[in-house]
């Protein structure tokens, strides 16, 4: 339930965020129980107990802030209206050429090695439906489809800071190595490395782009 009143509190900052409720169900059930139909029934209503828990979390994040509005907060209202205001101007800048450099906007935020990182994740593959797997899936399908969906064009960086919260741990992911037993470590020094570039990174982008402009 914490899970959905956390997403019920970041639906009253942006309204963005609402498809990518759908992706976060992917990582609930767990793949391989799937496989096995002795499993497949158990998996299912736990699935869905923890589904219902995250709806419930969310729908009482927003009785709470009608509660608290005395019942004048009108959210659906709300986004007509936002709608209205941002869509028409978004929609006269071409969808060829946004499509692309939101990503790349995005990216320069991100910095590009931990970009590098969340890309190297998927090249190397080798998925097995753990944890790990299910979630870096997730990230990727919530990622592209905001991205495929170019409704925001420009100001990408205050609009999509959120997927950086499903990219760092893709990331992360990218920096592991597997060890003797086949169980997946941190790689300190390969660590290390990145978060030097990151810093460079950040480094010329303040010096060279923002205090440039």
């Amino acid at each position: 339930m914490l899970a959905g009143i956390s997403f019920g509190v970041g639906t009253m900052l942006t309204f963005g965020i609402w498809p990518l409720l759908m992706f976060s169900f992917l990582i609930v059930p767990d793949w391989n129980f799937l496989k096995d139909r002795t499993l497949f029934k158990k998996e299912m209503i736990k699935w869905l107990r923890d589904i219902d828990a995250v709806l419930l979390g969310v729908v009482l994040t927003h009785i709470l802030f009608w509660l608290l509005s005395s019942g004048k907060f009108d959210y659906a209202a709300s986004f007509l209206v936002a709608k209205a205001r941002s869509m028409p101007q978004m929609l006269t800048r071409p969808y060829e050429l946004w499509s692309w450099i939101n990503v790349v906007h995005w990216a320069h935020y991100f910095t590009a090695p931990l970009a590098a990182l969340f890309i190297i994740r998927y090249v190397r593959g080798g998925y097995h439906g753990g944890l790990a797997d299910r979630f870096s899936l997730m990230a990727l399908a919530a990622i592209l489809m905001q991205f495929l969906a170019s409704v925001g064009r420009g100001e990408t960086a205050r609009m999509y800071m959120f997927l950086i919260v499903f990219a760092l741990p893709v990331a992360v992911i990218g920096m592991m190595k597997k060890d003797s037993e086949k169980k997946m470590h941190l790689d300190f020094n390969f660590a290390m490395i990145i978060t030097v570039l990151v810093f460079i990174n950040s480094l010329l982008v303040e010096i060279l782009i923002t205090d440039s402009v």
